[in-house]
């Protein structure tokens, strides 16, 4: 270490001078690197890159944490609005307007973060709903298949047709009124009489467009 001690050989240094320079030394370099902090500081505030005095610039570390807090705070938010819209649901431009936010933000939330959330589910185009635990929509029932469900209407029509003729007696009932009875149009009753019908030998034809019950 000529330059610290130039008139002093280091053979005759004692294990405390040593210490003592080597101590030195250190302070010496933590003073050069905050000069060297206040250089870039200084530097950056010429080209308008530091921020107002009182306020650290943030690293890259504190810059990561608060993305993921926006993030959290967007998630949180967007989860409220579509538990508070019910089963109804919310339209993404709903929720864009409520956050202060471009519609844009919230697409890309839901199509991202959002699609990992099993209870969010898109009702419509651009609309979604929070459907969990009591408010979950049912699934809807299967229809029943069409012969199935076709021959439940036939059988509920036969009895009734039935039931009305039985009641009119011999004195017999026209189309027309039991078309009015049950609300169908006429040309079904005719099909009916004209097969159906046509196997239940108690109902006899005592007119045009009139039928009877006989024993």
């Amino acid at each position: 270490m000529p330059y610290f001690l130039p008139n002093m050989s280091l053979t005759c240094l004692t294990s405390a001078q040593f210490k003592t320079i080597i101590k030195l030394l250190e302070e010496k370099e933590a003073v050069q690197a905050e000069l060297s902090r206040i250089d870039s500081e200084l530097a950056a505030l010429q080209g308008g890159k530091v921020p107002m005095p009182g306020k650290a610039a943030p690293g890259r570390k504190a810059k990561a944490a608060g993305k993921r807090a926006k993030r959290g705070k967007m998630k949180a938010a967007i989860i409220g609005l579509l538990q508070g819209a019910g089963t109804g649901g919310i339209t993404v431009q709903e929720v864009a307007q409520k956050l202060g936010v471009k519609p844009a933000r919230v697409y890309v939330w839901l199509g991202a973060t959002g699609k990992k959330l099993k209870e969010i589910k898109k009702l419509a185009p651009g609309k979604y709903a929070w459907l969990a635990g009591p408010t979950m929509v049912p699934k809807p029932v299967a229809p029943a298949k069409p012969g199935k469900a076709a021959a439940g209407r036939r059988a509920k029509m036969k009895d009734v047709i039935v039931d009305l003729v039985k009641a009119s007696g011999q004195a017999g009932i026209t189309i027309q009124a039991i078309t009015q009875k049950l609300g169908v149009k006429a040309e079904n009753i005719r099909v009916w009489f004209g097969t159906t019908g046509k196997k239940v030998k108690e109902i006899k034809r005592i007119g045009r467009g009139k039928y009877a019950w006989v024993d």
